[in-house]
C-alpha cells in the first residue's frame, strides 16, 4: 500500500470524513473542511542522511487554490511520521521564483540530516538555488481543520505504526538519540557555566577567549559552524552556517561598543559571502558585546545588522540549561534590525512560563503508576495553582506536542497519556572546553 493511501486509512480509522474531489485523482483530497495537496517519496538515502524527490503540479494546486483558500500541501518523506503539512500560501512563497519542469510539475528535492553536536534533526528543501528550513511543518496537523481529538488520534496512530514496524527487529542494542526538539522530565545539568565569568570576559579585553566562549556556547545550542574561518586575521569572529546563516563579530571592552564596528562586520560578511559562493546578504549580521551606544543603535537600523548584548545571551544560556532551546528559533530573533534583546527577553519569559506547564505535565505522568486521562491532568494542575480556563488551549498544545512522534515524551492510548522516560546525549567535547575556561 502507497504511503498516501496509508495516511488516508489513518485519517478515515481516527473518524476524519474524506470527501473525493472532482478534478482530483489521487493527489487532491477534502478532509474536514481543508484540501489536501498530497505527495510522497519513499527514502533514497540512508539512516543518517534521507534523500526524497518529490513533485508537485501547478496546475493542479493552482486549480485547487481558486477553489478553497483552506489548502495545505503534504509532503510524506518516507514514512507517515515524516508528514510535512505545509499552508499552501507558504509554499507558494517557497516556489515563487523556482522553474516549473517541462512536465508541468515543481521537481521538489527534500534531505533530513541528523547531526551528532547536540542531536539536531533538520529537513530543508531545496529549490534551485533556493533552500528552505521545513523542520517546523513536520506532524502539524493541528493546523487543519480537524477536531483536537482527531489530531491526538491521527498522530497516535502514525506512532502506533511506527512501533509495530519496529517489532521483532533483531539489532545491535544502541542508545536512543534524541532530537533538539526532545523535552525532558526535570533539569539536564548541561553546562553548569559561569554567568558571571561570561559576562567578566566580555568586558576583559580579552577578545580571543571571549570569542571561543561565544562560539562554544553557539555550537552547544545546535549551530553548526565554520571553524576553518571562524576567528582568523581580517575574517568574521564566528560564522554559522545552518540552519541560519549568521556572520558575527563580538566586542570585549568594558566601554560601550561604537557604530564602527558596523562598517568591520559588513566589510567581513561581504568578503566572506562573495570567496565562499554565498549569494550577497544571504548572512544576517549579528554583533555580541556587553554594551552599545546610542549612535550605535542608530546606525544599526540603517545599516540593517542586529546586536545582543551579552547579559541577555547569558538568560538564553540559562533557559538552555533547563530546557533545549533549538537553533531554529533564532529566525525570530531576526524579524526587525537593531537591537534583539527586548525580543530575547520576552522569548525567553514565554518559553519559561510554557516549560513549566509541560515540566508539571511531565511531573504528573511521572508520579502516577497508571495513565492519566486529560481530565484527571487537568484537576491536578488546577490543585497546583494552575488556571486552567486561561491555559486550557496551551494545555491541549502541550498535549498534542508532548505526545507526537517528534517530541515523543508521552505515550497516548485510549485517550490517557503515559510518560515515557526518555535519555539524552551531550557533546562532551563542547561541554569541557567550556567548562575549562569559565572555571
Amino acid at each position: 500500500m502507497e504511503l498516501r493511501e496509508q495516511f488516508l486509512n489513518i485519517l478515515e480509522s481516527q473518524g476524519a470524513k474524506i470527501q473525493k474531489v472532482k478534478n482530483g485523482g489521487k493527489v487532491v483530497h477534502k478532509v474536514n473542511g481543508s484540501l489536501l495537496y498530497i505527495t510522497f517519496s519513499k527514502n533514497l538515502g540512508d539512516e543518517s542522511e534521507g534523500k526524497y524527490f518529490l513533485q508537485v503540479s501547478q496546475k493542479k494546486l493552482e486549480q485547487f487554490l481558486s477553489r478553497d483558500k483552506n489548502l495545505f500541501v503534504l509532503l510524506i518523506c518516507g514514512d507517515l511520521d515524516n508528514t510535512f503539512v505545509i499552508p499552501v500560501d507558504e509554499f507558494l512563497n517557497m516556489v515563487k521564483d523556482y522553474e516549473v519542469a517541462a512536465d508541468g510539475n515543481w521537481k521538489i528535492n527534500i534531505s533530513g540530516k541528523r547531526e551528532i553536536l547536540k542531536i539536531n534533526e533538520y529537513y530543508e528543501v531545496r529549490l534551485g538555488k533556493n533552500k528552505y528550513y521545513i523542520s517546523n511543518y513536520k506532524n502539524k496537523f493541528e493546523i487543519l481543520k480537524a477536531k483536537e481529538k482527531i489530531v491526538k488520534g491521527i498522530i497516535s496512530a502514525i506512532q502506533s505504526l511506527q512501533d509495530s514496524k519496529l517489532k521483532g527487529v533483531i539489532e545491535k542494542p544502541r542508545t536512543p538519540v534524541p532530537t533538539t526538539y526532545r523535552i525532558e522530565l526535570g533539569r539536564s545539568e548541561g553546562v553548569m557555566f559561569n554567568c558571571d565569568r561570561v559576562i567578566a570576559l566580555s568586558e576583559s579585553g580579552s577578545g580571543s577567549q571571549f570569542e571561543r566562549v561565544m562560539m562554544l556556547f553557539l555550537k552547544y545550542l545546535g549551530f553548526e559552524i565554520d571553524e576553518a574561518t571562524s576567528g582568523k586575521p581580517g575574517e568574521l569572529d564566528i560564522v554559522c552556517l545552518s540552519p541560519i546563516k549568521i556572520g558575527i563579530e563580538c566586542r570585549s571592552t568594558e566601554r560601550r561598543v561604537g557604530a564602527d564596528i558596523i562598517d568591520e562586520l559588513k566589510r567581513h560578511l561581504r568578503r566572506y559571502e562573495m570567496r565562499n559562493s554565498h549569494p550577497k546578504n544571504s548572512f544576517k549580521g549579528l554583533i555580541i558585546c556587553a554594551d552599545i551606544t546610542d549612535q550605535f543603535i542608530e546606525d544599526a537600523l540603517t545599516e540593517k545588522v542586529f546586536s545582543l548584548k551579552v547579559s541577555s545571551f547569558v538568560k538564553l544560556l540559562q533557559l538552555s540549561v533547563i530546557c533545549p532551546v533549538s537553533p531554529y528559533e533564532f529566525q525570530n530573533f531576526f524579524n526587525e534590525y537593531g537591537s534583539i534583546d527586548q525580543v530575547v527577553l520576552s522569548f525567553i519569559s514565554d518559553k519559561q512560563r510554557s516549560m513549566k506547564l509541560r515540566e508539571d505535565v511531565l511531573n504528573i505522568l511521572a508520579q502516577k503508576a497508571r495513565p492519566l486521562n486529560y481530565y484527571e491532568i487537568r484537576t491536578l494542575l488546577e490543585n497546583q495553582g494552575w488556571n486552567v480556563e486561561d491555559t486550557e488551549k496551551e494545555l491541549n498544545k502541550v498535549l498534542t506536542e508532548l505526545s507526537s512522534p517528534l517530541i515523543n515524551a508521552i505515550r497516548v492510548a485510549n485517550d490517557e497519556y503515559e510518560y515515557i522516560k526518555s535519555l539524552k546525549i551531550e557533546d562532551e567535547g563542547t561541554i569541557q572546553e567550556l567548562q575549562g575556561i569559565l572555571k
